[in-house]
């Protein structure tokens, strides 16, 4: 009686684990307990799952996300619950046709959904069945890119149910300290396995710091890497010793790194995730109301050279003068350490009327808002390794007219944004990191003034684009998806690894 009990048990939490991926790939988030209560019937059968995956899959809110048929194609392709001859017949096929038609409507086909599909792992476990999780070393608190992405990486593992806990080594960088935004769960005991969430040129130095602090090595390490040029420097290969593995956040920073890389490199992306304030205003950042602002922003620590801002600047220019009722918003921060870069922008803005120009640190939430408070975000930048201007700008609802090469492209096509044409050319001198040589992008500023006269112009486009990648980020970039690619990986490295 005791072993049927442990049997039935055991098919119960099947059954919920193949719901739970059920729901994630065809609606991109979990079942509710009112929906896991009224699909009892249909754990226990492959006719009652067949039948669960076709009245989710064909639901009104499922046909309500773009590529929904691709995405019913292809779960039922890989589901076991499918019989043979069908998966054989009709959904192969099928599946073929969409593809085919895939270069007429980009998105009909739902090819993202490779890196979410249902058939994951469950949760990651060493040889005893016990969780794996992971200590997130990184700057936790930096109010700056790599402290946000670090955060946002956290907020997935701890949305996927992996322990995680926090060692901050914001220390060793510049740059203010003062988000405290990040709360992890506790966790009884060491974990595993070690992310590096530093730059390759701070792996060994923040593996040495670990170490004299009396850090406990994991028995795995993973370093999470961000690069902004075409290839990584020969000088940066030496970190590749110190970890066993390296996590990118983009196909940009896959391709710079792969090819020379000892060990294997994953893509995984930044989740994105963007909540402004419910009383967020203009009047709060003295932005004018009656404009529709062009929103320019940026760090100095992230290399002027790089972001570009002069190019946005003139591709204003051009088009205000056609469009009088733009108006130009720049924000930047870190200046302080950066005053040649700060008269540079200043003295390209000194004879623009309506500029409001922000050179200020602002917290998270401050930045949201102000983003929120902005109408268009233009970024002529000559490479990038994620994006996170762009992104959070296309979380919001907002157009995005961007420079259309490097990381950015990840989420960006002419569906959901205005992709820049720009032309490759090797960067002439070295800019900070960034050696002399490889190749950057020198962005078209006469295609960009168009791209923003034509949103100037016509407010229906405005609202096409926007509604269109505020869909592409909240289906690739959320918590939910990353942390399931996240655990799905972990789930790999301790049956390998650490097994």
């Amino acid at each position: 009686m005791g072993r049927k009990s442990d049997d039935d048990i055991r098919m119960v939490h099947d059954g919920i684990q193949r719901l739970e991926r059920l729901y994630l790939g065809l609606l991109n988030r979990p079942p509710t307990v009112r929906e896991l209560w009224g699909s009892w019937s249909a754990i226990s059968t492959r006719s009652g799952m067949a039948l669960k995956l076709l009245s989710v899959g064909l639901s009104r809110e499922a046909r309500s996300r773009r590529g929904w048929m691709g995405r019913l194609l292809r779960t039922a392709e890989r589901s076991p619950s499918a019989p043979a001859i069908a998966r054989r017949v009709v959904t192969a096929p099928a599946i073929h046709g969409l593809e085919f038609l895939e270069r007429w409507r980009p998105g009909i086909a739902a090819c993202e959904m490779a890196e979410s599909e249902p058939n994951a792992d469950p949760a990651p476990s060493g040889e005893h069945g016990a969780t794996i999780g992971l200590t997130l070393v990184g700057y936790l608190r930096a109010d700056c890119g790599l402290g946000e992405a670090a955060r946002s990486f956290a907020r997935a593992c701890v949305a996927a149910g992996i322990p995680i806990v926090g060692d901050d080594v914001g220390y060793q960088i510049p740059c203010r300290q003062s988000d405290d935004t990040l709360l992890l769960p506790p966790v009884s005991g060491p974990l595993p396995i070690d992310l590096l969430y530093v730059n390759a040129d701070q792996t060994l130095p923040t593996r040495q710091s670990l170490l004299a602090r009396g850090h406990t090595k994991g028995r795995y390490a993973i370093g999470f890497w961000h690069w902004e040029q075409p290839q990584i420097p020969r000088r940066h290969h030496a970190a590749f010793s110190e970890v066993d593995e390296v996590w990118v956040p983009s196909t940009f920073v896959q391709d710079a790194v792969a090819p020379v890389s000892p060990v294997p490199v994953f893509k995984v992306p930044h989740v994105v995730s963007v909540t402004p304030s419910a009383g967020a205003s203009r009047e709060r950042f003295s932005l004018p109301r009656d404009r529709q602002l062009v929103l320019v922003m940026y760090d100095f620590y992230s290399f002027q050279e790089r972001k570009n801002p002069q190019a946005a600047i003139a591709a204003y220019r051009l088009a205000a003068a056609q469009s009088p009722s733009l108006g130009l918003v720049v924000k930047t921060h870190n200046s302080v350490a950066n005053l040649q870069s700060l008269a540079e922008v200043r003295a390209c803005l000194a004879d623009l009327p309506g500029v409001t120009f922000i050179d200020e640190t602002l917290s998270r939430q401050e930045t949201w808002d102000l983003e929120s408070c902005c109408d268009i975000l233009l970024s002529l930048h000559r490479a990038e390794g994620f994006g996170f201007g762009p992104a959070e700008m296309m979380a919001l609802g907002k157009p995005v007219v961007a420079t259309g090469w490097s990381a950015n492209m990840d989420f960006m096509d002419a569906t959901n944004s205005m992709p820049v044409r720009y032309e490759l050319k090797p960067l002439e001198q070295a800019v900070g990191p960034y050696d002399a040589g490889p190749l950057w992008a020198d962005a078209d500023v006469e295609h960009a003034a168009w791209c923003l006269g034509q949103l100037a112009a016509d407010p229906a486009l405005v609202a096409r684009l926007g509604a269109r990648a505020r869909e592409t980020i909240r289906e690739s970039f959320n918590p939910l998806v990353v942390g399931r690619q996240v655990r799905d990986r972990l789930a790999t490295i301790a049956r390998w690894h650490l097994g």
